[in-house]
């Protein structure tokens, strides 16, 4: 009797190359289509919206493996301490800047530490203040993790 390896359910992770490519495609497209020649303010809602649908973030070694494997299709350097949201945006959105890329994904961390439905995600934001406002008060979360660990 060995042991085995509890397997992660393929059919809520795309963890095969082909499908990760697949996603990757989509994910890109919607990215194009949110910044087009005639865009409205929050086209990039739904372009959010497919990264936070990728898979199940809240799960850490599910999140984890689909991001190393991103970063691997994609070849992108990462560095340490990168969550797998930021190298899921950073793999699909290569015409934004560095500061819009990270305050999208602290906004996308923050509707998950919140347990926002990818369905309300759009309506989560705008309750919120929009994606600016969500990574600021995702900051303000970790500082105040942070610091309440310190205190132990």
């Amino acid at each position: 009797m060995g042991l085995r390896k509890k397997k992660i359910a393929p059919e809520t992770t795309p963890l095969a190359k082909k499908d990760l490519k697949a996603k990757i495609k989509e994910l890109r497209k919607l990215e194009q289509w949110a910044f087009r020649l005639r865009h409205r303010r929050t086209d990039f809602y739904e372009y959010l919206k497919g990264v936070h649908n990728l898979c199940d973030w809240a799960e850490p070694k599910t999140s984890g493996l689909v991001g190393r494997r991103i970063a691997k299709l994609c070849h992108l350097n990462v560095r340490a301490g990168t969550t797998p949201i930021r190298i899921v945006i950073d793999a699909t959105a290569p015409t934004q800047d560095r500061q819009t890329k990270s305050r999208w994904a602290q906004a996308l961390e923050y509707a998950i530490s919140q347990k926002a439905r990818t369905t309300g995600l759009k309506t989560f934001f705008k309750k919120h203040g929009g994606p600016g406002e969500c990574a600021s008060a995702m900051a303000a979360l970790r500082k105040k993790r942070k610091r309440g660990w310190a205190r132990k």
